[in-house]
């Protein structure tokens, strides 16, 4: 690893040669891309102005020169992964190629200038309010890029790489080196392009170790604190050193270096700044939702920041952060700015970044290699397909191999085993699976009873086809884990969906809209508010959502909504194109969902001995399957449209008795009219209705 200048300040990098020459104003690469001027250079490249002859139209190139050819195929893999990312408030990888040892990577070219820049033109800070602002539309980023599979890392956020451009939008360059988190892990680093400015990177990212995505919250952070204060933070280096000498952490709160930032804004970065990136914010949608209630009012609009009582953060105990700042440098060699941690086998030592909110707060520190298993698992978890699902039990088991005491990993491996069981596992192997989900989620709580995610998957397990779906009783394990962590959004996010079967669509939607404000990359959670509008009978909202939500790790789903919302608006043709494809694919089709919109489509088109087949296979494919109140619903609408009411009456009771009690959708469902003058459908939906409002 070498260090270079760029524009008076240090940069690190790995794996590219020196000083390849500069490219001449109207040299064109590929027979496409003009070359105008050279806009800078730094450790990781050159970066051009040229023109796109194609299209007429200007674009960044960056290029960058290699010696090492892992180096190499590392960059064309991240940029392979990048070309398909696309967010409004990031620069586009448009286009990649290579010539002779050199790579090239086109973006969109973003008139405007750095905040850096800027920076050095203010000789000051920026205003509060606009900062935030910023803030939230680089965390909305964040959400997105680490919520890709796998996650994407920036690894480089610094005023630098933030362009303000001409229009006003604040746009994140420089992807650089940017990688997927499965390219390296915290105890085994990932041989990716390595390059950072000190006083943004984490200590982790200067020890040469794996990162994760809290690496860029700690860059991010650093990047905020210093564009409130006009004051480059100090490097992680000066900041364990300095304490290990016993002169405390040189970082300051930005509301001592300035007052018009509040005390609670400062905090929320202060955390972000950890050193051991545990005790950092999980996530950048957690990050979000922290600063959003500091600023006190939504960050997309004018912030009204309350301005705090400059001090000294409540919690900050020089004597406990000398103590793990010397863990955390011992054995270190020191060479002027160049400098090596030897302390990638050794986890970090847990440091109070602010006072402890709750229990979780002061809760033992865990292994490192076991958190890095169970971050990953989390990843897997979250997206409900086989494939991922066996992935996160297995890094929820290896996280629990390394440290049997983790009562997070415990919660989520419960988690894991509920979902297998739900969706994915074979009948004769079901209970099995439950009983693993159950004896999980009691050592998880046995181990911490007051633990959010344990009384989630509490939930989870209660809300079952096995248990007969006790809707009271998942509701408070939901509520109980949104009262110990207000941030949870799969909390909300899974109380809105037990809500929204038993018919409580506002209370519904107001949980699931919470969710994704906590947490935008949420698919599923979007997903929901699609299934609320189809229950009231909004189709268009309905079909916009499940048309434009990405969810393509569950075709399944995404087949049975949108297909089913397609048949409600009468595009039929559409509808039974989309199935079929999916059956082709997909013969088996889980829980009988989509083969139930084939049997209605039937139904309605007249062609009852087909809808009647479709009704069979539905049911057979259905066995045991955890949602298959929503094919029972299907299939009693099709005998509906066949005007055959005691079926129909037969399998609305299966519904109901089943965990689907939604008497709205039941009310206004137009596939029901045949029914609407049976005395047995009256007293059925006045039942239901009961029911409802006793909620």
């Amino acid at each position: 690893m070498r260090a270079q200048s760029i524009n008076g300040r240090r940069a690190y990098s790995g794996g590219i040669s020196g000083e390849p020459p500069l490219l001449a104003a109207d040299k064109v690469l590929q027979d496409r891309y003009r070359i105008l001027r050279q806009l800078g250079q730094g450790g990781m490249g050159t970066v051009y102005e040229a023109i796109d002859e194609r299209f007429d139209s200007r674009v960044a190139i960056k290029e960058c020169h290699f010696t090492d050819d892992t180096f190499r195929r590392q960059f064309q893999r991240e940029a392979r992964l990048l070309n398909r990312l696309h967010h409004p408030a990031m620069t586009r990888v448009i286009d990649h190629f290579g010539e002779e040892d050199r790579e090239y990577l086109v973006m969109d070219f973003v008139p405007g200038q750095d905040l850096y820049a800027l920076l050095q033109r203010r000789n000051g800070p920026f205003a509060t309010g606009q900062v935030l602002r910023w803030a939230d539309q680089l965390l909305d980023v964040l959400c997105y890029l680490h919520g890709q599979v796998p996650p994407i890392i920036h690894r480089d956020i610094k005023p630098e790489n933030l362009k303000l451009s001409d229009a006003g939008q604040i746009i994140l360059l420089d992807f650089g080196l940017s990688k997927g988190f499965a390219g390296g892990t915290a105890d085994r680093p990932s041989q990716s392009i390595l390059g950072f400015t000190p006083a943004y990177a984490p200590l982790e990212q200067m020890q040469g170790a794996g990162t994760d995505p809290r690496a860029d919250l700690y860059s991010l952070a650093a990047t905020l604190h210093h564009l409130l204060t006009g004051v480059t933070p100090p490097a992680t280096l000066t900041r364990v050193t300095s304490a290990a000498d016993g002169q405390g952490d040189p970082l300051r709160l930005a509301s001592e270096l300035n007052p018009s930032v509040s005390a609670e804004v400062a905090e929320v970065l202060h955390r972000a700044m950890a050193i051991p990136r545990g005790q950092r914010h999980a996530s950048a949608a957690e990050m979000r939702s922290a600063l959003t209630a500091a600023a006190g009012s939504d960050l997309s609009t004018e912030p009204t920041v309350v301005k705090g009582k400059a001090g000294a953060s409540p919690g900050r105990n020089p004597l406990r952060f000398r103590r793990a700042a010397i863990g955390l440098i011992a054995a270190a060699v020191i060479t002027g700015a160049l400098f090596v941690m030897s302390l990638r086998d050794h986890p970090p030592v847990a440091v109070p970044a602010a006072a402890p909110a709750s229990a979780a707060a002061v809760r033992p520190a865990i292994d490192s290699a076991a958190y890095n298993y169970y971050l990953r698992g989390k990843v897997n978890v979250s997206s409900e397909n086989a494939g991922s699902n066996e992935a996160a039990i297995r890094l929820f088991q290896q996280a629990l191999t390394v440290d049997p005491n983790f009562a997070a990993a415990h919660a989520q491996l419960a988690r894991a085993w509920s979902i297998k069981a739900r969706y994915f596992a074979p009948l004769p192997e079901k209970k099995q699976i439950n009983e693993n989900a159950e004896v999980s989620v009691e050592k998880a709580l046995a181990l911490d009873p007051e633990l959010a995610e344990g009384h989630f998957a509490r939930g989870l397990i209660l809300w079952t086809h096995e248990k007969r779906f006790p809707h009271e009783q998942a509701i408070e394990s939901y509520r109980r884990a949104i009262r110990l962590d207000p941030n949870f959004d799969e909390a909300h996010h899974q109380l809105g969906f037990v809500l929204l079967h038993i018919g409580l669509l506002d209370e519904a939607q107001a949980e699931i809209r919470r969710a994704l404000a906590i947490n935008p990359a949420n698919s599923l959670a979007r997903y929901r508010l699609g299934v609320i509008a189809m229950c009231r009978a909004k189709y268009e909202d309905a079909f916009e959502i499940f048309n434009s939500t990405p969810l393509e790790k569950n075709p399944s789903l995404l087949t049975f909504y949108t297909s089913n919302a397609l048949f409600r608006l009468g595009r039929n043709d559409e509808a039974t194109a989309l199935i079929e494809k999916f059956l082709k694919e997909h013969p088996k089709d889980e829980g009988g969902a989509v083969t139930s919109v084939r049997a209605m489509i039937l139904a309605s088109a007249g062609r009852e001995r087909e809808a009647k087949e479709a009704i069979r296979q539905a049911i057979e494919f259905g066995e045991g399957y955890a949602h298959f109140h929503h094919t029972a619903y299907n299939i009693a609408s099709a005998y509906a449209l066949m005007n055959e009411p005691s079926e129909a009456m037969r399998w609305l009771q299966v519904t109901t008795d089943d965990g689907f009690p939604c008497y709205p959708l039941f009310e206004g469902d137009r596939n029901l009219d045949h029914l609407r003058k049976d005395a047995r459908f009256a007293a059925f939906l006045a039942k239901v209705k009961r029911q409802w409002e006793r909620h």
